[in-house]
């Protein structure tokens, strides 16, 4: 099962708190953009700072335990 994509709009003030409170594991910049792998405790998200100052923060949600074992019957 593939898993959805989250996505969330942030501003250049919570990008900045955002990007302090997680270690960066590599950043690229291209015509102004600059793209952060970030990681904190629980996952790893990408982070997308547009040239205006906006970003886009992306990750995948925990994926869920699956139970494989077979009931009796």
């Amino acid at each position: 099962m593939k898993q959805k994509l989250d996505y969330r709009h942030v501003d250049r003030g919570e990008l900045a708190d955002y990007l302090a409170q997680r270690d960066i594991l590599s950043a690229e910049a291209l015509d102004g953009s600059h793209v952060y792998r970030c990681r904190d405790q629980q996952s790893e998200t990408l982070v997308v700072a547009l040239p205006g100052g906006d970003a886009l923060i992306v990750s995948v949600p925990p994926a869920l335990p699956v139970d494989r074992r077979r009931r009796g019957g």
